[in-house]
């Protein structure tokens, strides 16, 4: 039997660019800058004091008792079901899956949680074990839309968002479903306990608490770590039969995808990018040729070592003149949720023919050889586009898309 092709009919997205696909993509290519100082007393003492933070957040049929990971995963979810046109009423339910996940789940509510409990036993919530569950958000997306066929929740660090829109591809491909809500939101980057513990593992942007739209530079040779962000991408995923049946307008085509995992330290990429590579080279197959692809956008995020690993694989692979970006200057680093989100940046710069800046770009890093990387957006017909992400403990994934002919 025929593999079926798998085609994305819908997106949404809230993050520290704005509350909507159209809204944070149009600041994302006008070079805006999601990031600012954080400013509370929980965070004095720590040597990173900035952030992405979503602002102006506001969705008056969610339900604002629940934690805010929850919040913003429905939030992007019905923006992407409206976009796809999806009539519950139309579909057969017993077809419909939801895989989304979460980085770090919700410990800040763990924390917060814990604190009650301290000063007395009565202030625990009766909700705190089901809010603290990574598979919440899947939880409540699979109730608000009636997800029968399946909920499926993924936890691996950065690679979270890509790891679960891979699954809901293979779901589609063996006919566990037809159509997947699939995903991945973040928000408990930004609290006191995360904040200390990436700073204690030196992983953040230390050089520009003064300067917070400048924290954050990919493949800038004065960067210094990356940036915490929050945020939530959804993407509805479908197989190209049933969206065509349905008349759904179609975004993209996801080609084929790519894992792999360094198998070598908790946080430090494999030397030369090795296993990036391998990750890359195996979503290639979906495609006839790699020169067929005309956009990467990286996963970069700041980093020292990170940056350069993948410059080296990216270019072993697909030599030094290819399109190359990172949305992390401008939105910092959504952990879990941000291979989602930036997989939407994706299919959004294919459909409206300009690729991303790499915010921050001012003097690139001399070990790193990558020649086309725009420190503006730039016109540019992209067919065929690959988007990375990996994550501690050297989880490493990779997409192809094409674009929608």
């Amino acid at each position: 039997m025929a593999a079926r092709k798998v085609v994305v009919t819908g997106v949404g997205t809230v993050n520290p660019l704005g509350n909507s696909v159209k809204e944070s993509f149009e600041n994302l290519i006008s070079g805006k800058c999601g990031i600012s100082k954080l400013t509370g007393e929980e965070f004095a003492y720590y040597p990173s004091k900035v952030a992405a933070r979503i602002t102006n957040f506001a969705n008056s049929v969610i339900n604002r008792s629940v934690p805010k990971f929850i919040q913003y995963s429905l939030h992007s979810t019905q923006e992407a079901v409206k976009m796809a046109n999806l009539d519950l009423k139309a579909i057969d339910l017993t077809r419909l899956g939801v895989c989304f996940g979460t980085g770090l789940g919700n410990l800040e509510y763990i924390c917060q949680s814990h604190d009650r409990l301290k000063e007395s036993y009565r202030k625990l919530s009766a909700y705190t074990i089901p809010y603290i569950l990574n598979n919440a958000p899947a939880g409540f997306i699979s109730k608000q839309y009636q997800c029968h066929a399946f909920s499926h929740s993924v936890s691996t660090a950065c690679t979270t968002g890509l790891h679960s829109i891979i699954d809901a591809f293979r779901y589609i491909q063996s006919r566990d479903a037809d159509i997947v809500i699939a995903g991945a939101t973040e928000e408990s980057s930004i609290c006191p306990l995360t904040m200390a513990g990436f700073s204690k593992a030196k992983s953040l942007s230390v050089n520009y608490n003064e300067e917070p739209h400048r924290a954050s530079r990919p493949f800038d040779a004065d960067r210094c770590g990356f940036v915490v962000g929050e945020g939530s991408g959804t993407l509805v995923i479908e197989s190209l039969e049933h969206a065509l049946s349905r008349g759904a307008k179609i975004l993209a085509e996801i080609c084929g995808y790519g894992l792999s995992s360094d198998a070598y330290h908790m946080t430090s990429p494999f030397p030369e990018g090795e296993w990036i590579k391998y990750s890359m080279r195996n979503a290639l197959r979906g495609i006839e040729n790699i020169n067929l692809v005309d956009y990467i956008n990286a996963h970069a995020t700041s980093t020292v070592a990170g940056d350069i690993e993948e410059a080296k694989a990216i270019e072993s692979l697909f030599g030094s003149d290819i399109l190359v970006s990172s949305c992390k200057g401008s939105i910092g680093h959504l952990l879990g949720a941000a291979g989602a989100v930036e997989l939407i940046f994706t299919i959004m710069s294919m459909n409206k023919n300009v690729a991303p800046p790499n915010l921050n770009l001012e003097r690139k890093d001399n070990k790193i050889y990558l020649k086309n990387l725009p420190k503006k957006a730039i016109e540019k017909n992209i067919r065929y586009a690959l988007s990375n992400s990996f994550g501690f403990y050297g989880t490493n994934a990779s997409i192809v898309l094409k674009k929608n002919d």
